[in-house]
């Protein structure tokens, strides 16, 4: 993915990457779900932001990545149906 920059030499490629997110579901008979996952299992970052190009002083990712800079989160999520 590229990053526009204002001009066309400003604008930066945010690296090729693979993000694998995972889930898994329990369901009982009572209607009550417990779900558990991962995203970005392998906890992938886009590549840095060149010093040259980060103008904002703010450390390094650049803010259009399709899957963030935060790395690996995982999550549950119980949910109840009547």
């Amino acid at each position: 993915m590229t990053q526009p920059g204002t001009t066309a030499p400003n604008d930066l490629f945010t690296g090729d990457k693979t993000v694998v997110d995972l889930s898994g579901r329990l369901q009982t008979v009572d209607g009550v779900a417990l779900t558990v996952g991962v995203d970005n299992v392998f906890d992938e970052y886009p590549d840095f932001t060149p010093a040259a190009l980060n103008s904002n002083g703010v450390p390094g990712f650049p803010f259009y990545s399709p899957f963030g800079f935060i790395g690996r989160h995982g999550y549950a999520r119980l949910s109840v149906s009547w």
